[in-house]
């Protein structure tokens, strides 16, 4: 038997898809040198144009949207993005700064009905979609994949209503990255 009072009330949390830019920059701060060679590391930097165009800096990593569509206030929500920080490591060594990998968590308080929250992405994960990472456009037009996939990425929400009935979505999230263009999708895996 269906619960009328949970449905009434029952949050629905949506994240929208996204589209930026990528480019290596040097960071001054930054001094690690990857040999004898005195070669520096660059970090990505992630960027909109605006409806100026006039680049719009992205800063700690791009977002996306989390919308609550549901009937009812989602609360306690616990985000978190799961990936192999080992696999990211390794995909992105001599390339970009692999001590940018850490856990990914974040907690919310509530997301009222039609309300949106930005959730960042993983700055050590997106890394990996750093421009000299990706596939060019030559590449794409001859069928040319990259020959080593990039890391998996998934995110998991774990929230509860006003009853405090429990809710976990999980979505698989697909990325494409041509050159400097990164597009981020995500799709729910149905129980």
């Amino acid at each position: 038997m269906i619960d009328g009072r949970n449905l009434a009330y029952q949050p629905i949390l949506y994240i929208n898809k996204n589209e930026f830019l990528t480019e290596d920059i040097e960071n001054p701060k930054i001094e690690k040198i990857l040999n004898s060679n005195d070669i520096k590391i660059p970090i990505v930097s992630f960027y909109k144009m605006n409806a100026m165009g006039n680049k719009q800096v992205l800063e700690p990593s791009p977002s996306v949207s989390m919308k609550n569509i549901g009937l009812g206030v989602a609360r306690n929500i616990n985000i978190k993005w799961t990936y192999s920080s080992e696999e990211v490591k390794t995909y992105i060594k001599g390339s970009y700064d692999e001590e940018q990998i850490y856990e990914s968590i974040k907690n919310i308080d509530f997301i009222s009905v039609n309300d949106c929250f930005d959730i960042f992405l993983p700055y050590g994960y997106m890394q990996s979609y750093g421009k000299k990472l990706n596939i060019t456009q030559l590449n794409l037009i001859y069928g040319e994949e990259s020959k080593i996939s990039k890391p998996a990425i998934n995110l998991i929400l774990t929230y509860k209503n006003i009853y405090g009935k429990e809710y976990v979505s999980s979505f698989i999230v697909n990325i494409d990255a041509v050159e400097n263009k990164i597009s981020i999708n995500f799709n729910e895996v149905l129980k």
